[in-house]
């Protein structure tokens, strides 16, 4: 299930938007790659407890358009699977 918005703690990572306006489902790669490649330990669980594991592991494994750090992805698909 979709949370509806955004931790408080995560809205910093969205400095060039309205973080309050993101919607989970419609910006999904934005908030999935910001998150992966800047957050912290409560982010990632948010994003875990929002897509699911299973949906984090297709988006690193399939959409290279992501932008994630090589590292990042490494230690998602390790984490995700």
């Amino acid at each position: 299930m979709l949370e509806p918005m955004l931790p408080p703690s995560a809205q910093k990572y969205f400095w060039e938007v309205d973080s309050d306006s993101l919607d989970p489902r419609k910006h999904e790669r934005l908030i999935v790659s910001r998150l992966l490649n800047f957050g912290e330990l409560d982010d990632w669980r948010w994003l875990v407890r929002t897509y699911g594991k299973r949906r984090l592991s297709l988006l690193l494994q399939s959409d290279s358009r992501l932008g994630i750090r090589e590292s990042v992805r490494r230690l998602g698909n390790i984490i995700f699977s």
